[in-house]
């Protein structure tokens, strides 16, 4: 098991609403049973809001700094 502060470390810039928690220990984190696992689903919708969002935070980066 690994502490919380590690678990939940992020970078100063990441937001911590991006963190995602998950009922599983640190060797079955990214293990999930089928696509229909609990986990599975809410990781993937994260994923897909996060990879959504990236195009205008790439604009939003280039345009700071200029």
């Amino acid at each position: 098991m690994v502490t919380q502060d590690s678990a939940t470390w992020f970078m100063p810039e990441e937001e911590v609403h991006n963190q995602i928690a998950i009922t599983a220990d640190h060797s079955n984190i990214v293990k999930f049973t089928s696509r229909a696992d609990t986990n599975y689903v809410y990781v993937r919708s994260k994923i897909k809001e996060m990879v959504g969002k990236a195009p205008q935070i790439l604009r939003q980066r280039k345009g700071n700094s200029m």
